[in-house]
């Protein structure tokens, strides 16, 4: 009886610190269930010393995790490999020991993996896992999150081992290597010209709406922080690496583009507490980029023509 009012107690705690989460953010339940399930996959993998040393967190999630804390809410967890990574069955052996870490280490949360069921082979060979979770009032495991590892990406700067940040009243004591903020830059920028391309040679193409708002709240709110002298050389490198280039700021707002920020607050509505409005996100985006890109660097072109416009 005692051992079953304590884990009851525990559930009741935590599903409260989840429901000030959402009443504090705006969220929706489902997306705070996963924030929290994500930050008890990247303890596991912090704790697998294999792992640590050879997956290197990048993207939006590691904005939040990593650097910001206040800052987006994500469904998913994205890394790149360095030195003698695990792949295959290997690394699926891994993670479930990682989701098995969790299970142990959270209160009262399970946690289960298994391969990503891809619909065709991914043709850089990305490995993906589907990561469920069952928290103390769920009767199945309802919570997924997806873990995505990149096998075909160059790193250009040296990761930092950064602390493992997590908002619900729980200490992890734990930390992960993650990409410098400059390099998620840069990947963000060449995403988007590579979501052009695509645009150009099939007519269509995941939103990369995400994107624009991670460029724009970092560069407005950590600007100061980001050595952003660096950018025009790690941006060219990043395109050359998938070849793309950025030869214009402009590149980045074309018409067609633009076009499919008119889902803005289909994709940012349910991650982003106070969704900023499209056209003064992409105005101030753009005046941020041309002082960064104002000068022939390194093959980077800019064309001073509408700056500032929407």
């Amino acid at each position: 009886m005692d051992d079953f009012r304590e884990h009851l107690m525990k559930a009741i705690s935590l599903r409260k610190r989840i429901r000030d989460t959402r009443t504090s953010t705006g969220i929706g339940w489902d997306i705070i269930e996963q924030d929290y399930v994500l930050t008890w996959v990247l303890f596991g993998i912090s704790r697998l010393e294999k792992l640590q040393e050879t997956l290197i967190f990048k993207g939006g999630t590691a904005l939040k995790k990593c650097y910001f804390g206040n800052y987006r809410f994500s469904q998913d967890l994205d890394f790149s490999v360095r030195g003698d990574y695990p792949c295959g069955d290997d690394l699926l052996e891994l993670m479930i020991k990682a989701c098995d870490i969790a299970t142990q280490s959270a209160e009262d949360v399970a946690f289960t993996c298994k391969r990503y069921p891809e619909k065709s082979p991914h043709p850089e060979e990305q490995e993906a896992f589907d990561i469920r979770a069952r928290l103390p009032w769920h009767k199945d495991f309802n919570t997924s999150v997806k873990v995505e590892v990149t096998t075909h990406e160059i790193i250009l700067l040296e990761p930092e081992k950064r602390v493992i940040l997590h908002e619900y009243g729980e200490h992890l004591n734990a930390s992960i290597f993650v990409y410098k903020v400059e390099e998620i830059i840069a990947e963000k920028i060449r995403a988007i010209l590579q979501f052009a391309k695509k645009l150009h040679e099939r007519g269509w193409g995941r939103s990369r709406v995400r994107d624009y708002y991670d460029l724009w709240r970092i560069l407005q709110e950590y600007g100061q922080q980001i050595d952003t002298a660096s950018l025009p050389l790690l941006v060219k490198k990043k395109c050359e690496s998938k070849n793309v280039m950025l030869h214009s700021v402009e590149d980045l707002f074309q018409d067609r583009l633009m076009e499919y920020l008119n889902e803005w607050d289909h994709w940012l509505t349910p991650i982003v507490p106070d969704v900023p409005e499209r056209d003064v996100v992409i105005k101030e985006l753009k005046q941020q980029l041309y002082k960064i890109f104002e000068s022939d660097n390194e093959g980077v072109r800019v064309n001073r023509t509408n700056v500032g416009a929407a």
